[in-house]
């Protein structure tokens, strides 16, 4: 069961680390504009959460698979430069946070996505399986 959450906890930072590697950006990121991502997952069952994040302008760009055989249960946070982060707080702003993660039918549980900032934390996503 620790290998199941020590993979899972891979695949999650793989997953935010491409999400932050496909942003560019021109300015070198301070510790004063940080922006981070914070994944809470409480999942049981078998099966698959995929996690999918796209936009029109292909400022966010990740995707990954996430397979439980079980109960997971994890906290994972990871560092996002800052243009990823004001367009995840633009798009939560306008009500248009796509849907990020779906489950196959033997799944049950949540995830919830947090984004961090130097302003606060908002929780941007919460989808219930």
């Amino acid at each position: 069961m620790k290998s199941k959450i020590f993979l899972l906890l891979a695949v999650i930072a793989v997953f935010f680390t491409s999400l932050a590697v496909s942003c560019t950006q021109t300015d070198d990121v301070t510790a004063d504009d940080g922006y981070s991502i914070q994944v809470k997952a409480d999942l049981t069952g078998t099966g698959a959460v995929s996690f999918n994040v796209n936009d029109e302008a292909k400022v966010l760009n990740a995707f990954g698979d996430i397979n439980v055989d079980g109960h997971l249960k994890a906290d994972l946070g990871v560092g996002i430069l800052s243009k990823t982060g004001e367009k995840l707080a633009e798009l939560y702003k306008s009500n248009s946070i796509p849907e990020l993660a779906s489950a196959s039918a033997g799944i049950k549980g949540t995830v919830i996505v947090i984004l961090k900032s130097p302003f606060g934390e908002i929780p941007i996503y919460e989808k219930t399986f």
